[in-house]
């Protein structure tokens, strides 16, 4: 998981990144950062994500999938 993971989860949630953080227990500052590629996603802070929003494979591949699209990877 990425940062553009996280961003792509996010507003297809239709949330901002302060309520987003909320969720998962970080800041909004923490979210920035982490969409941004400034910060590292921690793995516990992953697996909180995964469990709160409680996604499944199929949606994981589904946004990994729009990553390689948007970078022309699988066009």
């Amino acid at each position: 998981m990425d940062g553009y993971f996280v961003k792509i989860l996010r507003v297809n949630l239709g949330i901002n990144q302060e309520d987003f953080g909320k969720e998962v227990g970080v800041s909004r500052q923490t979210i920035s950062a982490i969409e941004s590629d400034r910060l590292a996603i921690s793995k516990r802070l992953e697996q909180r994500i995964l469990y709160r929003f409680n996604l499944t494979d199929e949606e994981i591949r589904a946004i990994k999938s729009m990553k390689r699209i948007f970078n022309g990877i699988d066009k």
